[in-house]
C-alpha cells in the first residue's frame, strides 16, 4: 500500500475525499469488498507525533458530486476494536470551513484532523474509525429572508428591551422598523422607536433600518421600549428583498395600512395589575356620629383604600419578613405585608362582633381553582381603648401570584364591630 502526504479518492457513493497531511504524516487508501454493494474505502494514516498533546496532523475535505449536497455533516465514530482497546488515544475532526453552492446548499466540509497520543500503537494493532458521509440531490431553493423573531414575553409597564432577530440567506437585503401603535383622536398613529443614530432609511417619514443578512445568516437588533401609563402595542415591520421558501407568511400580518409589501409582528406592553384593599365603616346607629379608618372619615360614599401594585402575570416577589403599609399608599410587587387599622368614633362606643378576620370576610377575594391568590389572616385581633371609642387591629396579607388585571377586594368593618 502506497503512502502519500496528499491523497484524493472517490468513495463508492460518489463523494470525493481529499487528505492533506503535515510533514512526517502520510496516508494510504485501500478497498474493502471491491465490486460488491458493500464496497468501502479504507484509509490508513501513519507517522510520529508528540505524546500527550493535541497534534493537528492534517486536513480532510469531503465534497459532494455535481448536483448533490449534504443534508447533515459527516460523522466520525470509533471502530469496534478501538472501543474495546484500553488505550486513550483520541482522533477528532475540527470544522474549518463549509462551502456552499449558489443556492446555499452545503457541498463541502473541510476539517482539521487532530490526534492526541496517550500511548504507543503499532501497525499490528492500529486504531480504527468509521467515517460516514451521505450526499443527496440538491434542492433548488428560493433564497431570502427565513424568519423574524422577537424575544418571548410581554413588555412590562416600566419598559424593557427585546432582541429582534432576522434570519435569512447571506447578503439578503431587508428593511426593519419598530413602531408604537396608539389611537389619537380616533386615528391610529404609529411612531418609530428606531433612533436617529442607527436609522439609515425613511419609510413614510419614519426612522427605519436598511441592511443585509451577514455571513452567519442572521441580523440582530436590540430595541429599547419606554415606560408607559397605558397598554400599548408595538409593530415590528419587515420587508425583505426576497423571501426564502422556508419563510412562513402565516406567522405575520401582511400589507397593513401604510405598509404595503411589509410583514408585521405585534407585541404588547402591559400594565402591571393593582390590588385595592378597600375597607368601609358606617355609623350604624343613624345618629350622625363621625367615624374614621386610619384618620380618614368614612360614610356611605367614602371608603379607605390601600393600593398594591404587582408584576403582570407573575409569581409575587418574596421579601424577608413583611412590609407594613403606610398612609393610603401601599407597596410594589410585595408578596407579604401587614396593615394596621385604627377605627374611631366621636360618640358612642364600639363592640366587637368578630375577632378572627380571614379571607372569607372580604368581598371579591382573588381566587383560582386551587385556592386563594390572596390570603388574609389576623395578626392582632380587635382591641378596644379610650373608653371603647378606638378599635385597633392588624391584618396580614399574602399574595401568591399577580394576575393580569386590577382587582378591588373589600371588607365592611360593620361586620367586625358595631357602634352603639
Amino acid at each position: 500500500m502506497q503512502y502519500y502526504r496528499k491523497l484524493i479518492e472517490t468513495l463508492p457513493n460518489g463523494n470525493r475525499v481529499e487528505y492533506n497531511m503535515k510533514n512526517g504524516i502520510s496516508v494510504a487508501c485501500g478497498t474493502i469488498n471491491a465490486g460488491f454493494d458493500n464496497e468501502q474505502k479504507a484509509f490508513k494514516i501513519k507517522g510520529r507525533v508528540q505524546k500527550n498533546k493535541a497534534n493537528t496532523i492534517g486536513s480532510i475535505s469531503i465534497k459532494a458530486p455535481d448536483n448533490k449536497m449534504f443534508e447533515k455533516a459527516p460523522g466520525l465514530s470509533k471502530g469496534l476494536s478501538t472501543r474495546r482497546s484500553p488505550n486513550n488515544n483520541q482522533v477528532k475532526l475540527k470544522l474549518k470551513k463549509i462551502n456552499r453552492d449558489a443556492d446555499n446548499n452545503v457541498i463541502e466540509y473541510i476539517y482539521s484532523i487532530i490526534y492526541t497520543a496517550k500511548s504507543k500503537i503499532s501497525s499490528s494493532s492500529p486504531m480504527s474509525f468509521n467515517f460516514s458521509s451521505v450526499s443527496q440531490d440538491v434542492l433548488n431553493r428560493v433564497l431570502g429572508i427565513k424568519s423574524l423573531k422577537c424575544d418571548y414575553g410581554v413588555i412590562y409597564e416600566s419598559g424593557g428591551r427585546k432582541k429582534i432577530t432576522i434570519k435569512g440567506d447571506k447578503n439578503t437585503e431587508f428593511k426593519l422598523n419598530v413602531c408604537s401603535v396608539k389611537e389619537q383622536n380616533g386615528a391610529i398613529v404609529e411612531t418609530s422607536l428606531i433612533g436617529d443614530v442607527i436609522s439609515n432609511y425613511q419609510h413614510d417619514g419614519k426612522n427605519t433600518i436598511s441592511g443585509k443578512i451577514n455571513d452567519s445568516g442572521t441580523y440582530t437588533y436590540i430595541q429599547e421600549f419606554p415606560a408607559e401609563t397605558e397598554e400599548t402595542n408595538y409593530a415590528i415591520h419587515l420587508q425583505g428583498g426576497s423571501y426564502s421558501d422556508s419563510f412562513d407568511a402565516s406567522f405575520y400580518e401582511k400589507d397593513k395600512v401604510g405598509w404595503n409589501g411589509w410583514y408585521c409582528k405585534t407585541i404588547k406592553q402591559v400594565m402591571d395589575p393593582t390590588v385595592t384593599i378597600r375597607t368601609k365603616l358606617l355609623d350604624n346607629t343613624s345618629s350622625g356620629k363621625t367615624v374614621t379608618i386610619n384618620g380618614a372619615t368614612t360614610d356611605a360614599s367614602t371608603h379607605y383604600d390601600k393600593l398594591y401594585k404587582g408584576r403582570y402575570d407573575s409569581i409575587a416577589a418574596p421579601l424577608k419578613g413583611y412590609a407594613t403599609a403606610a398612609g393610603t399608599g401601599g407597596g410594589i410587587n410585595l408578596n407579604e405585608f401587614e396593615i394596621e387599622y385604627v377605627l374611631t368614633t366621636n360618640a358612642g362606643t364600639f363592640s366587637i362582633l368578630k375577632s378572627d378576620i380571614a379571607s372569607g370576610d372580604f368581598a371579591n377575594m382573588i381566587q383560582d381553582s386551587e385556592g386563594n391568590y390572596v390570603s388574609v389572616t389576623t395578626t392582632t385581633p380587635p382591641i378596644l381603648s379610650s373608653a371603647d371609642r378606638i378599635c385597633t387591629l392588624k391584618l396580614k396579607f399574602i399574595i401568591s401570584k399577580w394576575g393580569t388585571s386590577d382587582v378591588t377586594m373589600s371588607l365592611d368593618f360593620n361586620t367586625i364591630v358595631t357602634i352603639s
